[in-house]
């Protein structure tokens, strides 16, 4: 009797864990705007920026709505996009860098979460595989270069109750560095994204 309470306990707290959005980069989805900001040392660089000079970004990049976006977006609570590669140029160098990516947020609360970690898939995977655990699904795109060379760049999802986290191989043609992109996704935020493409889906498909 006693070895099956146990069992059951340890399923309990599996189910549990596999239930919880696991940290990337530090990061959790559910995480307030402002928990956000006071580990990410890139976008607590470009709001404090933003609010001493307004002018910097446009003056570097003639933009005239970044600072104004990410300013609004802090202030509402998180109630818009805020994309965090899209200000990387104001970094003072890679010691700044948090991660190279984006963040979504919708209520006050993270939803979205996309990092590009350098490197390619097979050196890279046992470290999601340990994270995440066996993937739900696993495949593989078929590319091909400008030379005719035929190659695959393959992708993974893990599908859990509270979050969704797909991943993949992509590779910058001009510099011929591979990078694997991981993003997590609220369920939540999940069934909206299929609602809206069901929504912009060609009836004709």
């Amino acid at each position: 009797m006693r070895t099956s309470v146990t069992l059951s306990v340890l399923f309990l707290f599996a189910a549990l864990a596999g239930a919880q959005p696991p940290k990337l980069k530090g990061h959790v989805i559910g995480e307030s705007v402002q928990r956000f900001l006071e580990i990410s040392t890139v976008l607590r660089f470009h709001v404090d920026l933003c609010r001493r000079d307004p002018d910097a970004i446009r003056r570097q990049e003639g933009d005239t709505s970044s600072c104004i976006d990410l300013l609004n977006a802090v202030a509402r609570a998180g109630e818009d996009l805020i994309e965090e590669d899209r200000f990387n140029h104001l970094l003072m160098g890679p010691k700044n860098l948090d991660f190279i990516g984006y963040v979504e947020f919708s209520g006050g609360k993270l939803t979205i979460l996309g990092v590009n970690l350098e490197g390619q898939w097979n050196d890279l995977y046992p470290n999601l595989f340990k994270k995440f655990g066996k993937p739900t699904t696993e495949d593989s795109v078929e590319m091909q270069n400008g030379y005719g060379a035929r190659f695959s760049l393959p992708q993974a999802t893990w599908v859990r109750p509270s979050y969704e986290v797909n991943a993949h191989e992509d590779i910058i043609a001009l510099t011929q560095t591979h990078f694997v992109q991981v993003e997590i996704v609220a369920a939540s935020r999940m069934r909206e994204l299929d609602v809206e493409t069901s929504a912009r889906r060609n009836p004709l498909d």
